[in-house]
């Protein structure tokens, strides 16, 4: 799980496939991502929805685990999907 929390940090923008309690199927475009004295934080967008706004998010000045969690541009607050098991980031080389 930390793998997950540096992989974040590390690539702070651009593509990236996120796995939610052992699924994947989330595609999202990072748009950086934090150390705050309360946590880590992020934001990410669906790379195929503009009206979805993602974030990443943990408790209470926990460390792990780390949370994803979704709005829609008609909902007024984000749905906790659940825990970020894993993190592939997506490079393009040549």
């Amino acid at each position: 799980m930390a793998d997950v929390r540096m992989r974040l940090l590390k690539q702070d923008r651009g593509p990236i496939e996120v796995e939610v309690d052992d699924e994947w199927g989330h595609e999202l475009e990072l748009d950086g991502v934090e150390e705050e004295p309360d946590g880590l934080h992020g934001e990410a967008r669906d790379a195929e929805a503009d009206d979805v706004l993602y974030r990443f998010v943990t408790d209470d000045d926990e460390e792990l685990p780390i949370y994803l969690e979704r709005r829609h541009a008609r909902d007024d607050e984000f749905e906790r999907l659940g825990e970020v098991t894993d993190v592939a980031i997506e490079t393009n080389i040549g």
